[in-house]
């Protein structure tokens, strides 16, 4: 009796042995496997960082780009108005010399 109690002692040790190993094999698992799923969720949203970085960089340049086209259209536009300014201002010491001369030559 008292070796079968040792016996049933020992097998229910041994059960509870496994049976914890078991639980904690489980614990493993499902602790990588949180971590794996951590891991991914972190690169998915780091490439959506990074290609969100990538998208407003490429909108920068676009915008830089458009900036300068702009600007540049400003410079010719302004020396499209100063030259048109320079030929009003001819043409107008063209016509006041005109004058000058024929009221000389009316004098004459």
């Amino acid at each position: 009796e008292r070796v079968a109690a040792l016996e049933k002692r020992r097998a229910d040790d041994e059960a509870r042995q496994k049976a914890q190993q078991e639980q904690e094999e489980q614990e493993r698992k499902a602790n990588e496997w949180a971590h794996q799923e951590r891991q991914k969720q972190w690169e998915e949203e780091e490439k959506y960082r990074l290609d969100r970085i990538a998208e407003l960089e490429q909108k920068q340049r676009e915008l830089e780009e458009a900036t300068a086209l702009e600007e540049e259209r400003q410079r010719k536009l302004q020396a499209e108005r100063e030259e048109a300014e320079k030929l009003r201002e001819a043409e107008e010491q063209a016509r006041l010399e005109a004058q000058q001369i024929a009221e000389a030559e009316l004098k004459q």
